[in-house]
């Protein structure tokens, strides 16, 4: 009983920050249905789902990385994008909203 709680309660949530426009941060003990919540609220919502897990996704992952821009010189950077953020802007152009 107390799984179908929680499974109520993040959908509740998703959907007051999909009307109010305010962000949320899950988080909780592993196992308890946050990523299947999520999964199940954006395929009835028609998001596309980018699924960023903090116990298993490296910093670089997550932000990006500076690489050396040798087309410019060796002394200039340029920052490359994580994947996701990428996916995301791909899904905006073709109108379809992302839920990270």
């Amino acid at each position: 009983m107390a799984k179908e709680n929680i499974n109520v309660s993040i959908f509740t949530v998703l959907k007051v920050s999909e009307v109010s426009g305010v962000p949320v941060l899950l988080m909780s003990n592993p196992g308890v249905g946050k990523s299947t919540t999520v999964s199940m609220f954006a395929e009835v919502r028609g998001y596309h789902l980018e699924l960023l897990r903090g116990n298993s996704t490296s910093e670089t992952e997550i932000l990006g990385y500076d690489v050396a821009d040798t087309a410019v010189n060796s002394e200039t950077t340029k920052h490359l994008r994580p994947s996701w953020f990428t996916n995301i802007l791909e899904k905006e152009k073709e109108g379809i909203p992302t839920l990270l």
